[in-house]
């Protein structure tokens, strides 16, 4: 007897969505290990801000401009967005990893070669945008044996994404607070870092 096409997978519909969104997981897991691994993001980030305050720009870079907004502006330049060529140079460079005593004012030791680097190392982006996914990965993305998901944690971070301490008053609160949860996540488990990679 013959079947059409994805016949096992048309069978098992919840499987088949918890396969895709393994992949889904990985893939964003993995694009920004990518992007942190050369600093592609955020090095960009800085040369589109300065080219964009300086009026260098024709139009808007719509992946660039959403990139900013998800991971927020104030990690990626370290505070406020930089609107002169003295802080430009200063954000890219505590970015890339120079520590904040080599780039003061007062620096005894202000050229290159002489600047040290910070303990910390360059700067990454965090996967804290994940921080619901990254909850139930071990059972759905890493395959482990059991459900090791501390639900009380998960009620207590979508607590603390809506800026509520109260607890859910059933299951189907909690229900609903978790796929609001999710949602929330959604674009941050879409964004397509791959390509944005190969673009920069």
């Amino acid at each position: 007897m013959e079947h059409g096409p994805y016949y096992l997978l048309k069978q098992y519909p919840v499987l088949c969505g918890l396969w895709i969104y393994s992949l889904q997981y990985r893939a964003q897991v993995a694009g920004l290990n990518s992007v942190n691994a050369w600093g592609s993001l955020t090095y960009c980030a800085h040369m589109y801000n300065a080219m964009r305050q300086k009026k260098l720009l024709k139009s808007a870079w719509t992946e660039m401009e959403d990139a900013m907004a998800l991971h927020q502006t104030r990690r990626i330049f370290i505070g406020d967005i930089p609107n002169n060529p003295g802080d430009y140079l200063k954000r890219s460079s505590l970015c890339m990893g120079w520590s904040v005593t080599a780039l003061a004012k007062n620096s005894r030791s202000p050229k290159v070669d002489n600047m040290k680097q910070s303990r910390s190392g360059p700067c990454s982006l965090s996967d804290e945008l994940l921080a619901l996914h990254k909850l139930f990965s071990g059972r759905y993305v890493n395959h482990e044996a059991s459900l090791s998901t501390n639900l009380s944690a998960a009620a207590n971070l979508i607590g603390f994404m809506a800026n509520d301490s109260r607890s859910p008053k059933d299951a189907i609160d909690f229900l609903n607070d978790l796929a609001s949860g999710f949602q929330g996540e959604a674009l941050a488990m879409s964004f397509d870092y791959f390509a944005f990679y190969k673009t920069c």
